[in-house]
């Protein structure tokens, strides 16, 4: 059994929808019943579905060896059993340990003083609301102005995964897959949305894990001579050396990471339609 610690940290205003809304907010965020926003386990583990089929197709699309990585049913079995078990908890705004005792002293305080202090109020300290409207050749058509609220960037969600049955080659996908999770939430094409996430593995920093990962068969030199419909793969495998090696030239994150899924997804098509 392996424990992966997960850190999220919001780098741009964020909107993990709750399907609610009131009479002020048009599109509500989750959160706790004390106000304290809240990243869903059931959320972040589709997401890390979505990161870890990126990886496998960065990796095919560009030629490179799968052997040390696991395969996507082995760990969430979607269309299959495996004995391999990933339980995902929900991420909160601290510890699990520390979250439950802080929760246990904030609701002393809204019972024991409610005038003074509100779930509402703790919401609005971590969020902020924003507005939009549908223009029409210039003027804003009536009716169309709506809002929703959005997570302030710098919020960081804390988490503690549990892998039963793991090996060297699930936990190889899964620290490639945290590492490449970027955006979650609505209207991620707004700039909307974008995130980091670190993780350790038994208290041991993935940061090493996934360098040796990258660079085993000399991934680099191999990403110099990408194929043309593997540019984005192999921007991405670029990066994240460049990422892990300070003597690596262009140690810069590069503005389209943020779309490798949809990148790499359309290459594949393209090459499934040249092949018939």
């Amino acid at each position: 059994m392996a424990e992966i610690d997960v850190m999220i940290k919001v780098l741009s205003p964020i909107h993990l929808s709750s399907g609610q809304a009131d009479v002020t907010v048009d599109a509500e965020i989750i959160h706790d019943e004390f106000g304290f926003p809240y990243f869903p386990a059931k959320r972040f583990k589709g997401l890390l579905y979505e990161s870890a089929l990126e990886i496998l197709e960065m990796f095919e699309l560009s030629g490179l060896d799968t052997k040390n990585l696991s395969t996507i049913e082995e760990i969430f079995h979607r269309h299959s059993s495996s004995n391999v078990q990933l339980i995902v908890p929900n991420f909160f705004i601290m510890t699990a340990k520390e979250y439950q005792k802080f929760c246990a002293e904030w609701k002393y305080l809204l019972t024991t003083y409610p005038e003074i202090f509100t779930a509402a109020d703790v919401l609005n300290t971590y969020t902020s609301i924003r507005y939009q409207t549908k223009l029409e050749e210039g003027v804003a058509a009536d009716g169309s102005l709506h809002n929703m609220r959005v997570l302030d960037a710098g919020t960081k969600f804390f988490g503690r995964m549990t892998l039963i049955n793991d090996d060297k080659k699930i936990l190889n996908l899964l620290a490639l897959a945290i590492k490449n999770l970027s955006s979650a939430g609505m209207k991620r094409n707004r700039g909307f949305g974008m995130i980091e996430c670190t993780a350790k593995i038994d208290n041991k920093p993935t940061d090493e894990l996934v360098k040796k990962i990258l660079r085993e068969g000399d991934l680099y030199a191999q990403a110099k001579n990408f194929p043309k419909d593997a540019v984005a793969a192999g921007a991405v495998v670029r990066e994240q050396l460049d990422r892990h090696d300070g003597n690596a030239s262009g140690n810069k994150r590069l503005n389209n990471s943020r779309n490798t899924g949809n990148a790499v997804r359309q290459s594949k098509k393209n090459r499934r339609r040249g092949s018939r």
